[in-house]
């Protein structure tokens, strides 16, 4: 009796200081299939609407491609256009649409791949989708050249920002883990990968994305195409 307790004993030391590393593997490599399939979700929507609409460069984005400096009643209403028509239709499993924000949809926080607290984030203002399997999807303006003054407004070629939560509210709420970025570029001039991962544009290489991923100044944002880059795999040297 006294070799089985001393052999079960050893086995769930055993156990204790291996499981927390499988769970970790596990949860892994659901991120990265979780990843996978809604970029699939993501592209196979706007293939569906390319279908109907033409080329993203040809869609009607008269104001999102436009003035830098809008008013955020003026951003809510091109938003809520532009994904009634060229977004809403494409997808079949779609549970609730409003124009709202993360921390109104009940997150407490979203944190960056370092674990710092993200606002700016936190606050960002969109359209977001809810999937009838929790995924949620903000889609808003992505325009940094917001400059100028109503007299003298600044001209942008803008594109658009998914920002997706895999999981939904549930933790660890963090970018580069569960929450990911893409864009869809708007410009006419652009003819291939418009929908792509952030960081994923011509040029990039996995030394650099890899750096931008780790960084505090990246944010996280860089780490869905570090995946990518990876065949849909999170790498020992990924920032977990």
């Amino acid at each position: 009796m006294a070799e089985v307790l001393i052999t079960l004993g050893i086995i769930g030391i055993i156990a204790a200081m291996t499981f927390p590393s499988l769970v970790a593997k596990h949860q892994k490599y659901i991120t990265a299939i979780s990843l996978k399939r809604t970029y699939n979700i993501l592209q196979q929507a706007i293939n569906r609407s390319v279908a109907d609409h033409g080329e993203v460069g040809e869609w009607d984005l008269a104001g999102i491609r436009g003035y830098a400096n809008i008013s955020n009643t003026q951003r809510q209403e091109l938003l809520e256009q532009f994904v009634s028509i060229y977004i809403v239709p494409y997808f079949s499993k779609l549970r609730d649409v409003e124009f709202t924000k993360f921390k109104n949809l009940g997150y407490e926080q979203i944190l960056g791949i370092d674990g710092s607290p993200t606002p700016t984030m936190f606050d960002i203002g969109g359209e977001y989708l809810i999937l009838t399997d929790g995924t949620i999807i903000g889609i808003t303006i992505d325009n940094t050249g917001n400059q100028g003054t109503e007299e003298n407004p600044i001209y942008v070629t803008t594109n658009l920002a998914f920002y997706v939560d895999i999981n939904g509210k549930k933790n660890p709420n963090t970018i580069g883990k569960d929450i990911f970025v893409f864009i869809l570029i708007t410009d006419p001039e652009i003819t291939s990968n418009r929908f792509r991962l952030y960081g994923c544009g011509y040029g990039s290489n996995r030394t650099t994305i890899l750096e931008l991923c780790r960084s505090s100044e990246g944010g996280g944002r860089y780490c869905g195409c570090l995946m990518m880059m990876d065949g849909w795999e999170i790498k020992k040297d990924y920032p977990w």
